[in-house]
């Protein structure tokens, strides 16, 4: 077993590329040397500072719709899919829908994988609960946090992760005026 931030891993679960990592928790790069020069935050990587850093930069491109803004035009060319009606890719083996073709592509490639094996090799520690993907496993264990940033302004409800905001917000308030629900993030 390999444990990094925490996480166990087998060098089977591991890709051909991080499978020769060293097994001991002590030689994992868990400690966070690399600081913000802006907010103080560390981070155990290069790759986690410099992805925090986008934080920082100026929001220019803001959403005609709901005002929301991002430092990146494509970020916002993103983030309009929200107010499309409908998801319009559609996974032809399960019938699952998506917002963007690219996450209907990377959907495809967990059914050519694990994802409707009925294998759930990633427990949670918390709480037991098994999971196919590891990614699915990360996102139920943000649920586990008292840290819970993403705030529905419309009922008193908070959120761990985006995603669990974005699907109370889609299930609660389809019906409300998209312009007034301002997601926490």
């Amino acid at each position: 077993m390999i444990e990094c931030f925490g996480v166990c891993y087998s060098s089977q679960q591991l890709s051909s590329k991080f499978a020769a990592l060293p097994t001991s928790a002590g030689n994992c790069p868990s400690e966070r040397s690399h600081k913000c020069s802006v907010c103080g935050n560390s981070f155990p990587t290069s790759g986690g500072l410099q992805k925090h850093s986008y934080k920082h930069k100026p929001r220019t491109f803001s959403c005609d719709i709901c005002g929301q803004s991002f430092y990146h035009p494509n970020l916002l060319k993103t983030h309009t899919l929200v107010h499309i009606d409908g998801k319009p890719y559609l996974c032809e083996i399960c019938g699952k829908s998506f917002l963007q073709a690219s996450n209907l592509r990377l959907h495809g490639v967990k059914h050519r994988g694990k994802l409707h094996t009925g294998d759930r090799p990633y427990e949670c520690d918390v709480c037991q609960k098994r999971f196919a993907l590891r990614g699915n496993l990360q996102r139920h264990i943000a649920t586990h946090r008292r840290d819970k940033p993403y705030v529905c302004t419309l009922r008193p409800k908070t959120y761990a992760d985006v995603q669990a905001l974005k699907a109370h917000v889609v299930s609660h308030h389809s019906d409300d005026n998209k312009e007034d629900i301002v997601l926490g993030f």
